[in-house]
């Protein structure tokens, strides 16, 4: 999923870029999420002095386009958190996408119109590159 959606998705790579550049570390991972409006989300783990760590949770149920427009959803996200030094913990997450996101699709569950934009984006990326094959 993430190799395809490099080779095919400028949107894509350009959020992957940012995030080397930044000192996070994001761990992908797929899973069934017992609340099917969910797609995807976004956790906090951990933090040194020097690194954060988050995990990208994609809903497994999804077909490859849409789990790799999630991907990015869930990457624009992360630069988001990248951008946003103070965010250390779960609670800083919290606070921050309770005060520049807006309602998600579940309690306590927040979104942001980039988050969505880069989905779009990437979306139409991957129905006009349909027919590139990646190595």
């Amino acid at each position: 999923m993430i190799r395809e959606g490099l080779c095919v998705s400028p949107t894509l790579r350009a959020l992957a870029d940012r995030l080397d550049a930044s000192d996070l570390t994001v761990h992908v991972s797929v899973k069934r999420f017992p609340d099917r409006r969910l797609a995807g989300g976004l956790r906090f783990l951990a933090a040194t002095p020097t690194d954060r760590v988050l995990l990208i949770e994609i809903a497994f149920g999804l077909d490859r386009y849409a789990r790799i427009a999630m991907l990015g959803h869930e990457l624009q996200h992360a630069v988001e958190v990248a951008e946003t030094a103070q965010i250390r913990d779960k609670e800083g997450l919290r606070r921050f996408y309770a005060s520049h996101g807006v309602a998600g699709a579940i309690e306590r569950g927040y979104e942001t119109h980039a988050a969505l934009r880069a989905e779009i984006a990437i979306r139409k990326e991957l129905a006009r590159a349909s027919h590139q094959q990646c190595s």
